[in-house]
């Protein structure tokens, strides 16, 4: 997405070339496209290069942004491709994030001078920010997202939870777009669950959905609480007051707070039921739904900018 500005990254940090493998998210963010078994070559100076298996030459050269690449069909020889591209390097950028040992072992191996340096800290920042092409994606998946659910909701004649989740991936499907993590419909005791993964009969009480949508690239990640039945006085109220706790972050997110200082907004608005928020009010969203950057969450310093894209999503679990 942005690879001018990271090779200028590269070049301030002394990097020659930077190496990113196989199933690498930053692989997707500079290429525009998702491969296996490949490598992404990004040097300082001149043009990136892909190295792909045959099997994908033809798609790299269709949807890449990065059309300089060298296909293999054999493993040795992508090491040797990879070996090739790299002569004359001193310098190796990795990304300690994603790279298995395996790998950074046959890096060591192709240059047995090479001295690597960890990228992953610069890359993350440069990803946190968004693009304006990159906003306008993560705010469609959202749309669409929302269109989904609230099909599902004007239409809830589901027995199961399992029947929720299936309605709302296959809609997800009919859009070209796929579940940008494990879907959860959470109804009744389960609701108290957040990672909850069963799939029991709908029962009475607050139903909790989480779903989001991969669409053109981009993750969203919405939450949504319905109630199956006729909800008490308290209920209600618990409710008004979890809405309460995400308007009041939301009204406060603004470049320079701190993510601790925007949790505590959160959690504070929740009063005597603080405590049962176990979890931090969010995460950044991008390319992935857990996006390169800090948590918003207690303890965390990591201070927010204008042009990140956060989630914001309270909850009290009893």
């Amino acid at each position: 997405m942005r690879l001018g500005e990271f090779q200028k990254i590269l070049d301030d940090q002394g990097i020659d070339a930077c190496v990113f493998l196989d199933t690498d998210p930053n692989i997707p963010y500079f290429a525009g496209i998702e491969l296996e078994r490949c490598i992404l070559i990004v040097p300082s100076e001149s043009e990136p290069v892909f190295i792909v298996s045959r099997l994908e030459a033809e798609r790299v050269l269709n949807n890449s942004r990065v059309k300089n690449a060298e296909s293999f069909e054999r493993s040795y020889e992508r090491e040797s491709l990879l070996a090739k591209h790299l002569k004359g390097s001193k310098v190796i950028g990795i990304n300690k994030d994603c790279i298995t040992t395996r790998d950074y072992e046959a890096l060591q191996a192709i240059g047995r001078g090479f001295i690597f340096a960890d990228v992953s800290d610069s890359v993350s920042s440069l990803r946190q920010i968004k693009t304006p092409e990159e906003a306008e994606k993560i705010r469609e998946s959202c749309r669409l997202t929302d269109r989904i659910i609230e099909k599902c909701i004007s239409s809830f004649d589901f027995k199961t939870e399992l029947e929720v989740k299936n309605f709302l991936e296959f809609e997800a499907i009919k859009l070209g777009s796929r579940p940008s993590f494990d879907t959860i419909a959470a109804s009744g005791k389960n609701a108290s669950m957040p990672h909850y993964s069963g799939n029991g009969k709908i029962e009475t009480g607050f139903c909790v959905i989480d779903f989001g949508i991969r669409h053109n690239g981009y993750c969203s990640d919405l939450s949504r609480t319905i109630y199956i039945g006729n909800p008490s006085k308290k209920e209600r109220e618990l409710y008004e007051l979890v809405k309460k706790s995400q308007q009041a972050a939301i009204d406060s997110a603004r470049d320079g707070i701190t993510a601790e200082e925007l949790d505590s907004i959160a959690r504070n608005a929740l009063g005597e039921h603080k405590n049962a928020f176990i979890h931090g009010l969010g995460h950044h969203i991008g390319i992935q739904v857990h996006d390169s950057g800090f948590r918003i969450s207690p303890g965390s310093k990591g201070v927010l900018k204008e042009g990140m894209f956060i989630t914001i999503e309270p909850g009290i679990y009893q």
